[in-house]
């Protein structure tokens, strides 16, 4: 769901005074760790997805019973096995894509064809890694079945029309090296997707600390620093261990926050459902009197700063089903200072199996004149 939106001037009002780009030589500190208060074109030898659906078992054409896999689907995860003709965030941008196989239908992004011929044949655990020279297993996927269904949609070659049967309600779709894993949707995920008292205060504070965003393809460098530095920067001394990082270009030890990668990479699945990917900014890196954002030994220090003093309440959120296509979009009110109902922040929410119940899938400020 793609919306025009005007960031909000919160990376201008944080007291930064440096910006991501080339910089000066800085001298690397010796950390102060003394706490001040506890608390990832071919397939690299693969083979592709026609060939491994190639079994010795008899494939079929079927086209007028109802199948196990019909029904609607969405994309929750993926996973790159080896060298894949995809980069991580082409990866990331099929998360949440609603597929539906049907009789007389197979719906896969824009595309929808109707009368889909599907071939199917069965493929044993050995057999399966075997097509994939051992680079691709049952185990691998987490599937512990000793044999599953291999569907092919002989007159599609959209993304979708090869999949793999692994259970009831999981297919693993692959595609250009990748493999996508998809869970099925069901009439009972629109009335079970509300909003907890747990899951408005979380996205309270998503108003203030998460930059506005439009899925996943917009996961870039400059989202994962923004995402790490406003996630932290204003973290409590309570919550997180505090360490001072000697700055000769400010000409004091600043106070940062340290936070450990396995830390970072949990929140970002409950908060987003995606991976954190391999980013790590380095302190050498930093632009002169920028506030820390950098990562070493296993640690991301971010240096502590305020952020504006703009109040969010919750105005509405509504659950939304199309084709089976779960969603919700939750709306805030902003208020800043003496101006009340100065915009509105929107969350485009997918539920989720955590203590949330949702993931966001993007997020939009809207400020009024």
């Amino acid at each position: 769901m793609k919306k025009s939106y005007l960031l909000l001037s919160l990376i201008a009002s944080l007291s930064l005074t440096g910006c991501k780009t080339d910089s000066p030589d800085l001298s690397v500190p010796e950390l102060n760790v003394t706490p001040i208060s506890a608390a990832d074109t071919d397939t690299n030898g693969a083979q592709s997805a026609s060939s491994a659906s190639e079994e010795t078992e008899t494939q079929s054409p079927t086209n007028s019973t109802s199948k196990s896999y019909y029904g609607s689907w969405k994309i929750v995860d993926f996973l790159a096995p080896g060298i894949t003709a995809l980069s991580t965030g082409d990866m990331e941008g099929y998360i949440y894509l609603p597929l539906t196989y049907s009789d007389d239908l197979f719906q896969s992004e824009d595309i929808t064809l109707e009368d889909p011929t599907y071939t199917e044949s069965v493929i044993t655990k050995e057999d399966f890694a075997a097509s994939y020279q051992n680079q691709v297993t049952f185990e691998y996927l987490n599937i512990a079945a000793d044999s599953i269904v291999s569907v092919s949609i002989s007159n599609s070659a959209e993304f979708g029309s090869t999949f793999y049967v692994a259970d009831e309600n999981t297919l693993y779709i692959p595609f250009d090296g990748a493999f996508f894993k998809a869970s099925r949707q069901t009439e009972e995920d629109l009335s079970h997707f509300t909003l907890t008292d747990t899951g408005k205060a979380f996205l309270t504070d998503m108003c203030r600390v998460l930059v506005d965003f439009e899925g996943a393809a917009s996961m870039d460098d400059e989202f994962w620093w923004n995402f790490l530095f406003y996630s932290y920067t204003g973290a409590s001394r309570e919550d997180f261990e505090m360490v001072q990082i000697p700055r000769e270009d400010l000409g004091f030890d600043e106070t940062a926050v340290k936070v450990s990668l396995e830390d970072v990479q949990v929140y970002t699945k409950l908060t987003l459902g995606v991976d954190f990917p391999d980013f790590k900014p380095a302190f050498e890196d930093m632009p002169a009197g920028q506030t820390s954002c950098f990562f070493r030994d296993g640690y991301y220090y971010i240096g502590v700063s305020d952020f504006p003093a703009f109040q969010y309440h919750f105005s509405d959120f509504t659950a939304y089903e199309e084709r089976f296509d779960t969603y919700a979009l939750a709306t805030f009110t902003v208020d800043f200072e003496d101006q009340v109902n100065a915009g509105t922040v929107t969350f485009h929410l997918y539920p989720a199996d955590n203590q949330n119940g949702f993931t966001i899938a993007s997020k939009t400020t809207t400020l009024s004149n």
